[in-house]
């Protein structure tokens, strides 16, 4: 839900420019993905033309916190792992797919005792957070000074790996994510201009969410807007100020350059065969 939330989802552009939140309209789950949603109203002095004035404020949750777990869930940022680059380019799928989902669970899942059991929490807890470390102190393993190192060795156990693997899959069928998706919306951050929100015409600079397209909207994290809904002259609402907040597009450029393979240094074993 976060990962994937737009501020469009919260709002409705009138045809006028101006601009209508209703928290009422907004399901739990969309909620859910909100740091803030303020809607107030205040009576204007007639000195400044009366009527009344309403300040919309949205922030959504970081996206990119949430977009980063997707993409460890789902195995992305293949820059981290040494052994992905000794293949030929040819043979690195940009976008992995999540595969089907197994038959029937991994056998660490139905094993008898405690091992079997803290094993499978060690999945779940890996699965939720992406930590080796936090997960294996959580999954009830003693917290030594060799935490890092037990930790990184279960995690590289062949049943382990399969069973997170496994996990990975079922999460993404069951949120309809895919790689493909995840990397979708790091684009759209990452290849954002404030321009696509504004129309700029004659020197003078106006918020126009009206015409923005939709696929620009998810790289919007706040939007505040000033605007008088009702005027004592009874001339119509007009936009009195905004103010726009895109994701961090340095973080977003940053993921993709990761998963990508950018900016690495040459594999010695790959040259000497060039030559």
């Amino acid at each position: 839900t976060i990962a994937f939330a737009s501020i469009a989802n919260y709002i409705t552009v009138a045809s006028d420019g101006t601009i209508e939140a209703d928290p009422a309209t907004i399901d739990a789950e969309s909620m859910s993905a909100l740091d803030a949603f303020d809607v107030r109203e205040r009576r204007v002095s007639k000195k400044a033309g009366g009527g009344r004035m309403r300040r919309i404020r949205i922030r959504l949750a970081d996206k990119l916190v949430a977009l980063n777990a997707l993409a460890r869930h789902l195995g992305l940022f293949v820059a981290r792992n040494e052994d992905r680059f000794r293949q030929r380019p040819a043979e690195l799928h940009p976008f992995p797919s999540p595969g089907p989902e197994p038959e029937s669970p991994p056998p660490l899942f139905v094993g008898p005792g405690p091992t079997a059991a803290r094993r499978a929490r060690f999945v779940a807890e890996f699965l939720r957070y992406g930590d080796a470390m936090r997960a294996y102190v959580a999954a009830g393993y003693k917290d030594t000074d060799a935490v890092r190192s037990n930790a990184s060795r279960l995690s590289a156990d062949p049943e382990i790996r399969a069973a997170i693997e496994a996990g990975r899959r079922r999460l993404a069928q069951r949120h309809a994510v895919s790689a493909e998706r995840v990397i979708a919306e790091y684009g759209r951050i990452a290849f954002a201009d404030v321009t696509q929100y504004l129309d700029i015409r004659d020197g003078n600079t106006r918020l126009d969410l009206q015409h923005a397209q939709p696929e620009h909207m998810p790289a919007l994290r706040e939007l505040i807007v000033e605007q008088h809904i009702e005027r004592a002259d009874g001339s119509p609402p007009v936009v009195r100020g905004w103010r726009l907040k895109l994701a961090c597009k340095q973080q977003a450029l940053d993921a993709l350059v990761r998963h990508m393979g950018l900016f690495r240094k040459p594999n010695p074993s790959s040259s000497q065969d060039q030559h």
